[in-house]
């Protein structure tokens, strides 16, 4: 005789195909609230509702699900040793914890090992967002070995805090200069590195600035956000290889990050698309810091491989997936712009290759030159091949209008 299933299995979606959605929270209103709320995406989605880590421990054992979402305040096992748990065990699967903005204790604890956070109480669409984002990341790497090394990390780099604090309040209309001074003012890391970016020879202005709302009004706040983010998710970690200079990585994200504003200023884009093409070319990398700190010996292939080699080949042969592919699958587990995702999922582009070249997206082209400046430039007369997909967007025009953009 087979052994009883638990009850929510029973119920569950046996065979199916649809993505499943495991909600784990010991308040039994705060269930029937989640149930009544995700009622219309059934016929999409599998979602499952149990009460404690016990009994998501129990279905995770019998039956795998796409993502878990968790209380960070249980009873018993709580909200961070659950993921911690399913972390271990069950690292393809995709962790979000549940809390409320005053639990700073519970968001320290769950901070290393959840990919995303979704306030309590929850709003319908900002939690249906990060469920299709979470979902929409499985694509990306299509390995679950790699899918499980990098879920397997409870080091990931992650957003600060203080980010997604500043994107709220430069939404509002209302916001001063000062406002946003006084957040970056909490946080040591994101102070210096506005005070040093504005005073180095980048903008060579003519009086060194004190101030943290000076360097802001210099900076602009898109700068100031992309700085803040840099800051934190290139922070070196004691589980990369000592020879990844991940102070590098910061810097050439930052500079193309400012490049790309630069291309926007001369092709004449809507701030919203500058603003999400700029954190593609800011997080470009931040994918090699998760496959190099769960690989070492993939991270010395990758960096002792020839460059005569294409940047796609010497990836895929040392991690199976190119470094921007899984900097995507990080962005969109964090709930990033499906834009921005887009344009890392392109990269790298073999700009020596004409039919690449010509093939490639708009965005997916300024996130590749912006990342590769000058020694990405061929020859800018190169004949359009019969092949090429689309209409030509790399006129030599453009080209020589980008050239002086470059960092």
């Amino acid at each position: 005789m087979l052994p009883a299933q638990p009850a929510a299995l029973v119920a569950g979606c046996g065979d199916e195909r649809r993505p499943r959605i495991l909600f784990v929270d010991d308040e039994p209103q705060v269930v029937s609230e989640l149930r009544r709320m995700l009622r219309p995406q059934n016929p999409r989605w599998c979602l499952r509702y149990v009460t404690s880590a016990a009994e998501a421990l129990e279905q995770l054992a019998v039956d795998p699900v796409d993502v878990l979402v968790t209380d960070t305040r249980m009873p018993g096992m709580d909200g961070a040793a659950l993921l911690d748990t399913v972390r271990q065990h069950h690292p393809a699967v995709v962790r979000l914890a549940l809390s409320e903005h005053t639990d700073h204790v519970s968001l320290v604890r769950t901070s290393g090992l959840t990919q995303q956070f979704v306030a309590k109480p929850c709003d319908h669409d900002l939690l249906v967002r990060a469920l299709e984002s979470a979902l929409g990341t499985k694509d990306l790497v299509q390995s679950d070995r790699l899918r499980a090394l990098i879920g397997s990390q409870d080091n990931l780099p992650k957003p600060p805090t203080v980010y997604h604090q500043l994107v709220e309040l430069t939404k509002n209309p209302d916001t001063t200069m000062g406002d946003v001074a006084r957040l970056i003012e909490t946080d040591v890391a994101a102070t210096t590195e506005a005070l040093k970016l504005v005073n180095s020879s980048f903008f060579g202005l003519p009086r060194r600035i004190t101030t943290v709302e000076r360097a802001i009004t210099a900076l602009g706040f898109d700068v100031v956000k992309a700085l803040v983010l840099a800051g934190h998710v290139f922070r070196g970690s004691t589980a990369l290889p000592a020879d990844l200079d991940t102070t590098a990585l910061a810097e050439r994200g930052l500079l193309a990050s400012m490049t790309i504003r630069r291309f926007g200023t001369t092709e004449g884009w809507d701030p919203a698309t500058v603003s999400w093409l700029g954190l593609a070319a800011l997080l470009h990398d931040v994918g090699l810091l998760v496959l190099a700190a769960a690989d070492h010996e993939a991270w010395a292939a990758y960096r002792d491989a020839p460059r005569t080699i294409s940047a796609r080949e010497r990836e895929l042969e040392a991690f199976g997936c190119t470094i921007a592919r899984a900097s995507a699958y990080l962005l969109g587990l964090w709930g990033f712009h499906a834009n921005t995702v887009a344009a890392l999922v392109e990269q790298p582009i073999d700009v020596f290759d004409p039919v690449s070249r010509y093939a490639a997206s708009p965005a997916g082209l300024a996130v590749a030159f912006a990342h590769g400046g000058q020694s990405m430039f061929v020859d800018l007369l190169s004949p359009v091949p019969t092949e090429a997909p689309r209409a030509v967007y790399l006129t030599a025009t453009r080209l020589a209008a980008w050239l002086p953009l470059l960092g």
